[in-house]
Parts: C-alpha cells; sequence; structure tokens
C-alpha cells in the first residue's frame, strides 16, 4: 500500500476554499451524527433510481433494509446531486477523504484560482455522479465526496505530473518512506479504482462500499479540465 504523506510542492497563496470545504464537509457531519448515520444517508444521498422516478414500493421492494428506515418520500431527489459531495459514511470515510484533498487541493487551488476551483470541483463531484448514476445506477444511496476529490487528483496528475510526493509505503510489517513523483502515485491510486470496478463487474456487479465508478468518473473530469485549460486563467487574482 502507498499512503501519501506530503507533497514537495510549494503554493503561492492560502488554500481559503479548499480549507472551506473541508470544514462544510466537517459541518454536515456533524449534523448527520445528530439525526443519525443512517437516516442522513438516505435523506441525503444521491439515489439513481429516485432520480430516474422509481416509485417508494420499488425501492422498498429491491432494497428493505435501506427503504425500510425511511419514507423514500423524504430523499431530496434532485438536490442530492449537490448534498452528496458534502456528506459521509462514517468517521474514516470523511478523514480519508479531507486528507486526499488537503494534501492536493491546495496546489490545484493555486493553480486555477479560488472562483474557478470552486466552480472546477463542484463540477468534477457532478461528472462523478453521473458516471455512477449511468453505469452503476441502482437505489443504494451514494454519498462522499471522494469524486470531486478524484477529479481534484486527476488535475494534480495533470498540471503536476512530476511533483515529489513524499510517500509511506507499506508491505506487511515492512515499512518505508519514499519519494514518488506524483504520476506514479496517483496511478497507483486511480488503477485499484479501475480494477476493483472491474472486478466488481465480472464477479457479477454490485459496488462493495465503494462506488468505484464515481471515482473514475471525477478523475477523468479532473484531468481534461485542468489539461483543457478552460479554467485556468494565466492572470487570476486572489479569487480567479
Amino acid at each position: 500500500m502507498l499512503l501519501p504523506l506530503h507533497d514537495l510542492n510549494p503554493t503561492a497563496r492560502p488554500a481559503l476554499v479548499t480549507g472551506g470545504i473541508i470544514a462544510a464537509c466537517f459541518a454536515v457531519f456533524l449534523w448527520q451524527l445528530q439525526v443519525g448515520l443512517d437516516v442522513s444517508v438516505i435523506v441525503g444521498g444521491m439515489v439513481p433510481d429516485v432520480l430516474a422516478g422509481m416509485n417508494g414500493y420499488d425501492l422498498m421492494r429491491i432494497l428493505p433494509d435501506v427503504w425500510g428506515k425511511v419514507d423514500p418520500s423524504e430523499n431530496w431527489g434532485w438536490f442530492t446531486v449537490l448534498s452528496h459531495m458534502f456528506m459521509h459514511g462514517g468517521w474514516m470515510h470523511i478523514i480519508f477523504n479531507m486528507y486526499f484533498l488537503w494534501l492536493f487541493g491546495d496546489n490545484v487551488e493555486d493553480a486555477l484560482g479560488r472562483g474557478r476551483y470552486l466552480l472546477f470541483y463542484l463540477l468534477c463531484g457532478l461528472s462523478a455522479a453521473i458516471m455512477y448514476a449511468i453505469i452503476d445506477g441502482g437505489a443504494v444511496p451514494m454519498v462522499g465526496a471522494s469524486g470531486a476529490i478524484s477529479g481534484v487528483m486527476g488535475a494534480y496528475v495533470a498540471r503536476f505530473p512530476h511533483a515529489q510526493v513524499r510517500t509511506l509505503l507499506l508491505m506487511g510489517i515492512f515499512t518505508r518512506i519514499i519519494l514518488l513523483p506524483a504520476w506514479l502515485l496517483i496511478a497507483f491510486w486511480f488503477g485499484r479504482d479501475v480494477l476493483s470496478w472491474l472486478l466488481i463487474q465480472q464477479a457479477g456487479g454490485g459496488g462493495g462500499g465503494v462506488a468505484h465508478m464515481a471515482h473514475i468518473g471525477g478523475f477523468a473530469a479532473g484531468w481534461i479540465l485542468m489539461k483543457s485549460n478552460v479554467l485556468q486563467s494565466r492572470h487570476a487574482g486572489p479569487w480567479g
């Protein structure tokens, strides 16, 4: 396993938008803990079958363990395309997501400018949701910033492929800190998602609790947006 610790890639200005997104995700997570994680995920998670117009009876018939807890009509519908990006399924989910966002988001924010970066982040999350809904779909609620953060990682490797990342190498009881170029480290993480998705399809579908296709869609969107320069400005001000 490869766990990135720190990139040797300084920025020219503080990552205020990245910090704001992290703060927003933790604020939403505290609300989730108040109302109950299961209930909040069902209410605010994106459910492709709900967006496709499936009725509550069919949802409860397909997934009684999920839709037997909350009336399907309480799901936020199309608003979940946005809300799911700020919700998480547990402590480890949010901690790892926010860790990766902080690690790679500051440089992408610095490259795009703050305003463009916020738009970029939301577009990556939207692209991740669309890919997941079209290709995987289903009645299971999807939550998490992973799709948008995968977009940040895609943009990072497109813009800073040779940036050095201090990385913890874990192989059983053997551990070592090494320096890896960003393209190799991020290729490892992206490759895991692609391989996991392919293996799941070969086994007959399902998701194993991870929306791999959302990660793939978000990553592709981030890479394309950065490579195409559509959101970049040579003379970006503080808010880009």
